[in-house]
């Protein structure tokens, strides 16, 4: 059984309270309430607690995928950027309740799922820690996210932010409140990789790779619409298309120019301009093509960095870190 991590004396939230009923923990309020804290419609009693915890917290599909995220990101659970430090990164903290795109980024934005009240109770986590392992994991795996998330009251403050609140309302925005959070949010840090979901074994995870890696294991067509219409998606899938077509065609046109020049060839008349229009193709299709496989090389070569980066992230022996700029 997996241990009891929130004492009582660190929890931030009193509401809920553990009694043991024929052998089985169950959930009750000390304020004389009927639902989870944060979930007004969610009753204490009767089998839709878990059900609707499994739905909000289990990612399925992230797990399924985790033993093929190490070719599309870095192998290391810490890889997450403090919020402070997501603006350096050029992009935008947006909370998010969907927690399969937990810390899943995007251009300019980043999405985060809000830790819930009832996850700042002691309570709780000795009910789920016996009561559901799956949900344990995956929940467990979230907390211990917050403590790359904030690490400084400068973190705290804009987690707390109206704008894209990542905390409760109870939890306050002094320096006191910080200090008690960050009291609360460190016992998640003893957590290793192995006690929580496969997912967690990844940081921040890139979704244009997740779209296209999702495609290639042929679990869906894509793992998250950023946009809503399908022209826009189908503009996306079909951009690779149109770069290999253009290729082709300047090739295929420098190609037809050095065939009709040599066909005037014989001509005396315009025998510079023939020769310039020949010279000038032969020169085109080489540009074209060292250009093209030089593109290439460069992709291949980052594709290998990154997985030479990661078997050795995979075989570095623990307390070694190594250093890298991909995310």
């Amino acid at each position: 059984m997996v241990p009891i991590l929130v004492v009582p004396e660190k929890q931030l939230n009193g509401d809920l309270i553990v009694k043991t009923f024929g052998g089985k923990k169950v959930l009750r309020r000390n304020d004389g309430g009927t639902t989870l804290p944060g979930e007004p419609l969610l009753e204490l009693d009767g089998d839709q607690l878990l059900t609707r915890l499994r739905k909000i917290y289990l990612i399925p599909e992230l797990d399924r995928m985790s033993p093929y995220l190490r070719y599309i990101v870095t192998l290391d659970s810490s890889h997450i950027f403090p919020v402070h430090f997501q603006s350096a990164r050029g992009r935008q903290v947006l909370a998010n309740e969907r927690h399969s795109l937990h810390l899943v980024w995007y251009r300019d934005r980043i999405f985060v799922k809000p830790i819930a009240p009832y996850l700042l109770s002691a309570a709780f986590w000795e009910w789920i820690a016996e009561a559901d392992q799956e949900v344990f994991k995956a929940v467990a795996g979230l907390m211990r996210t917050y403590t790359h998330l904030i690490q400084s009251e400068a973190d705290y403050r804009l987690a707390s932010d109206d704008r894209s609140p990542l905390l409760p309302l109870s939890t306050g925005k002094t320096t006191d409140d910080f200090e008690k959070f960050a009291r609360f949010i460190d016992q998640f840090s003893r957590l290793a990789d192995d006690e929580l979901s496969p997912r967690y074994l990844y940081g921040e995870l890139r979704l244009t790779r997740l779209n296209w890696l999702i495609r290639f294991l042929f679990i869906k067509v894509t793992f998250f619409h950023v946009d809503g219409e399908w022209g826009l998606i189908f503009m996306s899938l079909l951009a690779p298309l149109i770069a290999i077509f253009a290729v082709l065609s300047i090739l295929l046109a420098a190609m037809q120019v050095g065939l009709a020049a040599e066909a005037l060839s014989s001509t005396d008349a315009w025998q510079v301009y023939i020769g310039v229009c020949k010279w000038f193709s032969v020169v085109v299709l080489l540009a074209t093509t060292v250009a093209s496989a030089g593109l290439l090389a460069v992709m291949a070569g980052v594709l290998i960095h990154e997985q030479v980066f990661a078997y050795e992230k995979i075989h570095a022996p623990k307390g070694n870190d190594i250093k890298s700029g991909v995310a």
